[in-house]
């Protein structure tokens, strides 16, 4: 990849008409028939499509029009605050009280996943299997006519991870620590990656209730990765480009900056390593990474963070 990436500049759409992009939830409160639908993507498509093995697989099914941004402010009240400053029990309350949001929401909206199709995607993957940090998700990808894209499912009662706000460590590195995120604070960090990267074209296609929890149900534009290690020169090339700073370093096989930040559009970008994103026609994709809009007491700690010496935080 060395002198042979090209990269575009690119300039950052305004966070207001960029989140959520072009994707909205399976489903139409139009349609409703009984209170509660779920949503048959091969009808969707038409006739459907099949895999190899025989699988019929969704079709396009974004129709509502719904975006992470009206579901994370459905799933948090109407309150958009980032609980900042939550102790775990706190931040265990609050999950309860959104995940009852959203399964009325998704009752009334007719936004569920039919079964079927949950099962392509999690059915095999999920036999035994606990979530780990780095591994938030099932995933599948699909193949729908001229279209293939990667559909993900939250694993277990858990919907991923979000920088915690802690001033009192001694590094800035150590403020930043990943916890586990709510869902409206996960909905949020979806939504976002349209405003860093808007053409992986990240969707919400719904909602599935498994093991008497919610499950978030997304897609994204399918990249078939090239078969190379991505330098971590390549990382920070890309967030330069876009106009990040430099956040945070860490010590790995090789020093490299894992965190990011744009001043212009308060944007930060967590866990930016070359795993996760993904090489493709001559430049790369942040499929995987963590990107949040801080609010004012995590903007105030970033603030702190990049006076200290880069090597130091």
């Amino acid at each position: 990849m060395p002198g042979e990436t090209k990269h575009e500049a690119v300039s950052i759409p305004p966070s207001s008409s960029s989140l959520g992009g072009q994707g909205g939830v399976a489903g139409d409160p139009a349609d409703l028939e009984g209170g509660k639908r779920a949503i048959d993507f091969a009808d969707a498509a038409g006739d459907g499509q099949t895999s190899a093995g025989g699988a019929v697989l969704p079709g396009p099914c974004s129709r509502a029009g719904i975006t992470f941004e009206d579901a994370a402010a459905v799933a948090g009240g109407g309150d958009v605050a980032d609980p900042e400053f939550l102790e775990a029990q706190q931040r265990l309350r609050l999950q309860a009280g959104e995940t009852e949001r959203l399964i009325k929401w998704a009752n009334v909206g007719g936004l569920w996943v039919e079964d079927r199709i949950f099962q392509q995607i999690a059915g095999e993957q999920s036999e035994g299997k606990e979530p780990v940090h780095g591994q938030e998700h099932y995933v599948r990808a699909f193949r729908a006519g001229d279209s293939e894209r990667v559909w993900k499912v939250t694993k277990g009662n858990h919907y991923g991870v979000v920088p915690s706000c802690d001033g009192t460590k001694a590094r800035p590195s150590d403020w930043f620590a990943l916890r586990p995120a709510i869902p409206s604070e996960y909905l949020r960090r979806m939504g976002l990656l349209d405003v860093v990267a808007p053409e992986i074209e990240t969707r919400l296609e719904g909602f599935f209730m498994d093991e008497g929890s919610i499950k978030i149900v997304t897609s994204q534009r399918y990249f078939d990765p090239e078969q190379v290690r991505v330098p971590p020169g390549e990382v920070e090339h890309y967030f330069k480009l876009l106009g990040f700073t430099d956040l945070l370093m860490t010590a790995g096989p090789e020093w490299m900056t894992c965190a990011w930040y744009h001043q212009d559009e308060n944007l930060a970008v967590f866990d930016a390593w070359p795993k996760n994103t993904i090489p493709f026609d001559g430049r790369l994709y942040p499929v995987d990474v963590i990107p949040i809009s801080p609010g004012p007491i995590m903007a105030e700690l970033i603030k702190r963070a990049l006076e200290v010496p880069l090597g130091c935080r």
